[in-house]
């Protein structure tokens, strides 16, 4: 049997359910099946594996030689190493070998590795904003105002990259003062994009967003109707983020809001225009549920 159909039934018995029985070694004919029962009596008496001649059946648990290759499969555990065809007192000793007790943090064999999983994922985040300050000439400039900030984010999750959707909010800001001044709220929604790479016991995320926001705008004191402005924006961000729980994960990060275009803003008849920066700056403490894991050897 070529080591190619070693490799298929390998695959077919990890892939195919099957309810629980003895491991089965399986042999070419009858006369392999009474030299292995030999060697079995004489190295190992007390085994508890089941003989049987023939060609492997799709069941979950087996040892069988093909290509060179002495092969078993046994709950999770997998292995397979040249082994001498023919030579039972030495195949004997290494399945032996296999199926003891292995002490902790030890590895006598290879095991295949988790597939990598596609999970969700779920961001809580709130800190405080800051709208950064323009330059200009000709108009009145607004000072940079601190506000409240707040972020939902979820989607779906692979090791090491996610996708999903945000929303992000900025609030009580403040422009203009006196009977000129305005509040201003700003929320941001659209799609986001990010790679996540482990550093020791943490795990950093560079994010990306584009989407449209929307700017609030209303008078303090002046009996002048709201105004909402709408813009194209986009979200940069990075977070450090180390895991309390299996499930929880607890960090902090910087973001910047990038509108595409600044605003105007002009209170009462006599007031000065005030340029509004197009950018705002976050820093926020989150909380993340979910996400996936690079995949570990078990």
């Amino acid at each position: 049997m070529s080591r190619l159909l070693a490799l298929a039934l390998l695959g077919v018995t990890l892939l195919l359910p099957g309810a629980a029985h003895a491991l089965t070694w399986w042999v070419d004919d009858d006369a392999q099946a009474q030299a292995l029962e030999e060697a079995l009596a004489t190295y190992w008496p007390d085994h508890d594996l089941a003989i049987r001649a023939g060609v492997p059946t799709h069941q979950r648990e087996a040892i069988w030689y093909a290509g060179g290759e002495l092969v078993m499969v046994a709950g999770e555990r997998v292995r397979w190493q040249a082994a001498p065809e023919g030579d039972f007192a030495s195949q004997v000793a290494l399945v032996r070998s296999w199926l003891r007790e292995l002490p902790a943090g030890t590895d006598a064999g290879w095991i295949p590795h988790t597939r990598p999983s596609i999970n969700g994922f779920g961001v809580v985040a709130g800190g405080a904003g800051l709208r950064l300050p323009t330059i200009g000439s000709d108009l009145a400039l607004s000072p940079a105002s601190p506000a409240g900030h707040f972020s939902l984010a979820g989607g779906i999750a692979w090791p090491v990259f996610r996708i999903g959707m945000a929303a992000v909010g900025t609030f009580g800001e403040a422009a203009g003062q006196g009977v000129n001044g305005v509040s201003i709220s700003r929320i941001f929604v659209g799609g986001i994009a990010s790679l996540v790479a482990p550093a020791g016991v943490v795990e950093v995320e560079n994010l990306i967003g584009f989407g449209g926001r929307m700017v609030m705008l209303r008078a303090k004191e002046l009996p002048i109707d709201p105004q909402t402005v709408r813009l194209a924006s986009f979200l940069l961000g990075v977070r450090v983020m180390g895991r309390a729980t299996p499930l929880l994960s607890i960090g902090g990060g910087i973001g910047i809001g990038i509108d595409l275009a600044p605003i105007f803003v002009a209170v009462g008849p006599d007031a000065s225009p005030e340029l509004l920066s197009p950018v705002t700056l976050s820093f926020e403490l989150a909380f993340a549920i979910g996400g996936a894991r690079a995949p570990q050897a078990r």
